[in-house]
């Protein structure tokens, strides 16, 4: 078992294990380690977990539901997500539908009812890597489909200014800005940004 003190210059590859039964803790290390698994890290509490996140930065977390102290499971799920993403899988000795879908909305990737088997174990793995791999996808189709229109909005914004201020068509405002984007290499968005902070002076 890695001791939690582990030195700045850990791989960012590890796993956290995060369980308040020692038990529970050295039976998942065990499988994890007779299946290769890289450097793998135990906590006790999510608290723990959270503290060594931003410097040991798992790319997988098994996390206990209800953990004997501090926050739950679920929160800490929330927390990893905001803070560094990675596939959570929750832990639980309760196969309850309430658990399962706050684990849905806290965005865990897998969920096992203990006594975990190294079969579960293995397909939980694969099955939350995939999913967070989709996630991961998903999400930057919307953040550059927002930036899309985001820029759309603020050319069509700068060009309606230039049609009215200097009498132009909307074909010649928009060659405008896509020549002022070339001779200075800033994005279109950028432009025309600019022409919006200078209306006063045109």
């Amino acid at each position: 078992m890695k001791d939690r003190s582990a030195s700045e210059n850990s791989p960012p590859r590890c796993i956290f294990i995060v369980d308040d039964e020692s038990l529970v803790r050295l039976g998942l290390e065990n499988m994890l380690t007779r299946q290769g698994s890289e450097e793998i890290y135990t906590f006790a509490t999510a608290e723990d977990a959270l503290a060594q996140l931003d410097r040991l930065r798992p790319r997988l977390v098994f996390m206990d539901i209800q953990l004997g102290v501090g926050m739950t499971g679920l929160e800490a799920a929330r927390q990893i997500m905001e803070r560094r993403p990675c596939p959570v899988i929750i832990t639980t000795a309760y196969a309850d539908d309430e658990y399962l879908n706050e684990a849905m909305q806290a965005h865990v990737f897998g969920y096992l009812v203990k006594p975990v088997t190294p079969q579960q174990l293995t397909s939980a793995m694969v099955l939350a890597q995939n999913r967070f791999e989709e996630f991961e996808r998903l999400q930057s189709e919307n953040a550059n489909l927002r930036d899309t229109i985001e820029t759309r909005k603020v050319v069509e914004r700068a060009k309606g200014l230039l049609m009215e201020k200097k009498k132009m068509t909307e074909a010649q405002a928009y060659r405008i800005l896509q020549s002022k984007s070339q001779e200075q290499g800033k994005a279109m968005r950028e432009i025309a940004q600019s022409v919006l902070d200078a209306a006063d002076c045109l």
